[in-house]
């Protein structure tokens, strides 16, 4: 399953401050009244819709978009249910709720229901801003199209940007349950510029697990445990797959899982140190190796 969390581009969407500038412009060049193929042209503002600001945003002489490495963007994530939040998110709604370094939040909030520009739109404030920084997270994405608001010295982006912490704007995350998911969130390849658009997807992680099942909740955020590792399950298939280290390594597993008839053994590269690399395969077969696991696999 997966859960498209783009805005839609199209003319009549909502855009930041409702700001004509901003609103896509799609033409068509040529249609089938006067030629054989059927051509439109975009013209479209770099943060319309689902986008990833780069440091150059705020940050004179900051990196521009091509710097951010794609596999930053291919990576686990953690979406968390803030509804709860009003006006703005703070460090105090961030506490205990389970972020730990190197993680990629997504944060939901009443945002997502919201259909038109909300110029009272839930953000992160400064002080949100300054924790995730001191957590060390990878990245943040939240369901506004600004992840500030009413800041003149820009001081959330800023103090982001400055952590090396991406940020990806205007997410739909309505029918996206809190819990640990795959984020593929990969930007257009354009150059020397501070934004570019995004077709941001979820897919849940294989555990199948969410924060709820777990008992954390809103309304006892202190001492919440931290989410059950992550298990990374590889189908077997022509005899040859690829094993991903798994997060975190201490805890996760790596799971092979075989679909066909394959008989002989499979090997695992650059195994942990006495780890016996060699199994049998069969049909049906499910192999547990520890998550430090990586390397190619494959039925002999």
């Amino acid at each position: 399953m997966l859960y498209d969390i783009s805005m839609a581009i199209h003319p009549g969407m909502s855009v930041y401050k409702n700001k004509a500038e901003k609103k896509p412009e799609l033409t068509v060049r040529q249609d089938f009244s006067q030629s054989s193929t059927y051509e439109s042209s975009l013209h479209l503002d770099l943060h319309t819709g689902t986008h990833i600001d780069a440091p150059l945003h705020m940050l004179q002489g900051g990196a521009r978009i091509e710097s951010i490495p794609l596999a930053r963007l291919l990576t686990p994530c953690k979406v968390f249910d803030l509804t709860q939040a009003k006006d703005k998110i703070t460090a105090a709604d961030l506490q205990g709720i389970g972020i730990t370094p190197g993680d990629f939040v997504l944060l939901k909030t009443r945002n997502s229901w919201a259909e038109e520009f909300d110029p009272e739109f839930v953000y992160l404030d400064q002080s949100g801003a300054a924790f995730l920084a001191a957590q060390k997270i990878s990245g943040v994405g939240i369901d506004a199209l600004g992840i500030e608001r009413a800041q003149p010295e820009h001081e959330t982006h800023k103090l982001l940007f400055q952590a090396e912490v991406i940020i990806l704007e205007g997410l739909r995350l309505k029918d996206v349950p809190e819990g640990r998911y795959m984020l593929f969130a990969l930007p257009l390849k354009l150059q020397g510029v501070e934004a570019a658009p995004v077709r941001a997807v979820l897919m849940p992680s294989n555990s199948g697990r969410h924060l709820e099942s777990q008992g954390v909740s809103h309304s006892s955020q202190k001492n919440t445990p931290r989410m059950p590792p992550r298990t990374t399950n590889i189908t077997l298939r022509r005899k040859k797959a690829r094993i991903e280290a798994a997060t975190p390594p201490a805890t996760a597993e790596v799971v092979l899982l075989v679909e066909e008839r394959i008989p002989g053994t499979i090997r695992a590269l650059r195994a942990p140190k006495g780890m016996n690399c060699k199994k049998r395969l069969k049909k049906g077969g499910k192999f547990t190796f520890p998550s430090r696991t990586m390397g190619s696999i494959r039925g002999i």
